[in-house]
């Protein structure tokens, strides 16, 4: 079981690349107003990720800014925006380690179901991490770990992939 606490933490964007994968598993997810928010597992087939009928907003992604994006996959981050705290479970498969695509200059990326350090947070060929890893919490902060849940800012030097919780990409 996964279980996602704390004021921010929800769901993400991004095409699924399978990473480690455990079995099914559910995960407790708590949204709270505007986060950045990402998918903690893969999820079923049968439960739709883009049907939060409590969400204020569109789940945004983004791309060289921000799109609305539908429907919602494991990897990169979105903005969303919630009437206040509420949880919400998900049935899935744990991802243990993931890789996430990004693009030149700003990106939101996602998080697996695990905690991980930020220095597990490895960039692929040819991308260079340029800052730290930023969460939103009524401001910004400089992340020391990946939670599941939520989702981060951080820029990267070039379009390529930044691998989560796994080892080093050559």
């Amino acid at each position: 079981m996964v279980s996602v606490t704390g004021p921010r933490s929800g769901w993400s964007q991004a095409p699924f690349t399978p990473g480690a994968l455990r079995s099914s598993t559910r995960a407790s997810v708590m949204f709270t107003y505007w986060g950045l928010e990402a998918v903690p597992v893969a999820p079923d087939a049968t439960h739709a990720m883009a049907d939060f009928p409590t969400a204020l907003s569109e789940a945004f992604a983004y791309r060289n800014g921000y799109v609305a994006d539908e429907p919602l996959s494991v990897g990169a981050g979105y903005w969303m925006k919630f009437a206040g705290a509420e949880t919400l479970s998900i049935v899935g498969v744990e991802i243990l380690s993931d890789t996430f695509d990004v693009l030149a200059g700003w990106n939101i990326v996602g998080s697996i179901s695990r905690t991980i350090p930020v220095s597990e947070m490895l960039p692929g060929p040819g991308v260079s991490i340029l800052t730290p890893f930023y969460r939103y919490l009524n401001g910004y902060t400089e992340a020391d770990s990946i939670r599941p849940g939520e989702a981060y800012w951080v820029k990267t030097s070039a379009a390529g992939t930044v691998q989560a919780g796994g080892s080093a990409i050559v």
